[in-house]
């Protein structure tokens, strides 16, 4: 998402109908948004933006931020090591309401078998520890890959 990027109320809701979730009620939002969190400096990560994938799967995971339904999140947050000298570092680390932490990896219309194979044997490494979960949007839905 670029700096600076913010939605209309009304193209809020139309996004949140899009993928299924509650319209936004003004005034309930519990958590800051992604722009007042990064310009305060609490969300850190890797130095790039996100791509347009990953922007829209953040605006869904704010949504669910307001609801209550997550904790927080963090675009880029954790780096893992797994294997011998290879390191994974997963789109969004998500605190859910039990505290245990997700792991979620994007991805557009086309996912490479190298990727595939880079989220498996870190999920299977780090299985005791995190949650794994790959989304991909895919003729303008998301669906969540096994």
């Amino acid at each position: 998402m670029k700096r600076g990027v913010s939605l209309s109320l009304e193209q809020a809701n139309a996004h949140q109908v899009r993928h299924g979730f509650a319209p936004v009620i003004p005034g309930e939002s519990r958590q800051p948004t992604i722009q007042q969190e990064r310009s305060s400096g609490i969300l850190r990560g890797r130095k790039r933006s996100m791509n347009k994938t990953e922007a829209e799967f953040a605006r869904i995971l704010e949504a669910m931020w307001s609801r209550g339904e997550i904790v927080s999140f963090v675009y880029e947050g954790l780096r893992l090591k797994y294997a011998d000298g290879l390191y994974y570092k997963a789109d969004f680390v998500v605190m859910n309401p039990d505290k245990s932490v997700t792991l979620i990896e994007t991805k557009g219309g086309h996912i490479w078998d190298r990727d595939k194979v880079r989220f498996r044997a870190c999920a299977a490494e780090w299985r005791d520890w995190f949650a794994f979960e790959l989304w991909q949007k895919k003729a303008g839905q998301w669906s969540r890959i096994r």
